[in-house]
């Protein structure tokens, strides 16, 4: 995986951990905002992102009223610096 052409992370991604709530329900709660680049494939969406530790399938990430669900993380392996999260879209 490459590092993305300048100003391809041009879109604000906010970055969402499941929480369980004191009644048992999950819910999700904001850990912190990412610059990314969006890419529909044919299995769903790839964004991209600068690498940050801990984010994990189940995390969901949030662009303005669109919701995605992240069902696969892929580190850069070349030490760019960049992670590639494989996702479905939840909430159009």
């Amino acid at each position: 995986m490459s590092a993305p052409a300048i100003g391809a992370l041009r879109r604000h991604f906010a970055v969402e951990a499941p929480v369980a709530g004191a009644d048992g329900m999950l819910s999700h709660e904001l850990r912190f905002l990412a610059w990314g680049a969006f890419e529909s494939t044919s299995d769903g969406v790839t964004i991209r992102l600068r690498a940050r530790v801990g984010i994990e399938p189940g995390w969901r990430l949030r662009l303005g009223a669109r919701a995605f669900e992240i069902v696969n993380v892929q580190q850069d392996e070349t030490a760019s610096g960049f992670m590639a999260c494989a996702c479905r879209e939840i909430a159009p």
